[in-house]
């Protein structure tokens, strides 16, 4: 899925074509739309401005070639470089959802003008891929926790901001030192981009000391029996769900029907790799 034209403007320039003349578009929510020509040389060069156009190509900012002669443009071979044709091919480009930036360029060339159209291709996350997790969590929901939508424009903050969405995850089933990292993989030909992540997980935190607040009638004990987690064992955000679960089907049968049994976590402890818990039972 591509994004739309609206959402993915951030500019058009088109450069050193047309003299001296600026116009703009109305605004999109977080970016403006606009179309500039400076006055320069071959702006101000009626020469220019006049001459067919001989050659048209899309190119990308190193000078690679992706298109001759695109027939999708509506500017004209052998016709004099018209300013609004050129607008419209612009708006073209944008509308296909394969480029960000694009701005068009006039060479002069013998008998005539070569017009390029400089773009920045839009890359489109295509996979996300795990790699040296140790579960839990397992691969895909990993992937799932990053939020990365695939089909989605690729930016280098959106993988950044996934990473901070699976530190926590991480974090939530006890890989509080876990070190991520992300390699992406683009694919040109495809406008696609792989983003593969490297986890080295480290030791899973280890369950600290377990405190009750118990608001129920039935002892400590039968409650904390119930949780089934002692001070040493591996803390994983499943266990701590199947404990309160258990507490709550144990209250429920007992006639609570409102019974409600939760845990809160406490600062984890680097040198001990220890996270201390709250068990609230009422």
């Amino acid at each position: 899925m591509k994004v739309s034209w609206a959402n993915g403007i951030r500019r058009i320039v088109v450069f050193a074509l047309l003299c001296g003349a600026t116009w703009a578009h109305a605004q999109a929510p977080d970016e403006a739309r606009r179309v500039t020509a400076p006055a320069g040389p071959l702006a101000a060069a009626s020469s220019v401005n006049d001459a067919p156009v001989l050659a048209m190509r899309i190119v990308t900012e190193d000078g690679r070639v992706l298109s001759e002669l695109p027939a999708s443009l509506s500017v004209e071979i052998g016709k004099p470089l018209d300013r609004v044709r050129v607008s419209e091919s612009l708006r073209a480009l944008y509308r296909t959802g394969d480029y960000a930036d694009v701005r068009a360029v006039a060479t002069p060339v013998e008998g005539g003008v070569r017009l390029d159209f400089i773009v920045r291709e839009n890359l489109f996350f295509n996979q996300v891929l795990i790699r040296g997790l140790t579960a839990p969590p397992t691969d895909v929901s990993a992937a799932a926790a990053m939020q990365l939508s695939l089909g989605q424009v690729y930016r280098r903050a959106a993988v950044d901001e996934a990473l901070d969405r699976l530190r926590e995850t991480l974090r939530e089933e006890g890989l509080y030192t876990a070190e991520v990292s992300a390699e992406t993989v683009p694919h040109a030909d495809t406008h696609q981009m792989d983003v593969i992540v490297h986890v080295k997980p480290g030791p899973r935190a280890r369950v600290g000391e377990i405190q009750l607040k118990n608001g129920t009638e039935y002892r400590d004990a039968e409650i904390l029996s119930r949780l089934k987690m002692k001070s040493g064992g591996e803390l994983t955000s499943a266990r701590v769900q199947r404990g309160t679960d258990r507490i709550h089907k144990f209250l429920v049968k007992k006639g609570h029907l409102s019974a409600r049994a939760a845990v809160r976590r406490g600062e984890y402890d680097a040198a001990k790799n220890t996270v201390p818990l709250q068990l609230e039972v009422t």
